[in-house]
């Protein structure tokens, strides 16, 4: 699994019980693999690779069926989240909905991720929470309103200062002394 930039590919990926999966640290680092210690299954260890650089990597064996939600904790703000099934789906992650303070990215259901196999990111299906297990979740990631906001007081800024620009440059007087 690849954690680069501010996104985990794959953002869902299904496991027999036993395999180990490997966390490769991508760009944007630092980034680390760690599991929401209440949304995998009860009798699960959770796992925390702490903060890793660019081409480390981390393992982690799942042993446990269930269903396994877990981020990055530099960047889980920006949405950089994933989903591990193993086995059948199950557990905290399936009934309740994903951590939203601070904000997260939204994960494909679980048992999408049992028939696919593996989700690249981004994916384009219907996202869950957990409890929308059914598929009948919200659409796949959305810019935060936050971003949305600031892009827009960005370009406001840029037209501007354009606009101061050209009206000193056109209408600009001499300032010299007669």
């Amino acid at each position: 699994m690849d954690g680069g930039n501010f996104f985990i590919d794959p953002v869902g990926l299904y496991v027999e019980p036993g395999e180990t999966v490997t966390f490769e640290i991508g760009p944007g680092a630092p980034h680390s693999s760690t599991a929401y210690e209440d949304r995998i299954p009860s009798d699960a260890e959770p796992w925390d690779s702490g903060l890793l650089q660019e081409g480390e990597t981390f393992e982690h064996t799942f042993e446990v069926e269930g269903t396994y939600d877990y981020n990055c904790t530099a960047h889980v703000s920006l949405g950089q989240v994933g989903r591990i099934v193993v086995g059948s789906p199950g557990g905290p992650a399936t009934e309740s909905s994903i951590p939203t303070n601070p904000p997260s990215g939204q994960m494909p259901d679980s048992q999408t991720i049992v028939d696919q196999g593996s989700i690249a990111y981004p994916f384009t299906g219907t996202a869950s929470g957990g409890s929308g297990e059914s598929g009948s979740g919200q659409p796949a990631p959305q810019v935060p309103d936050s971003a949305k906001t600031l892009g827009i007081l960005a370009f406001a800024a840029m037209v501007s200062t354009l606009g101061l620009t050209y009206v000193f440059m056109k209408y600009g007087g001499d300032y010299g002394v007669e």
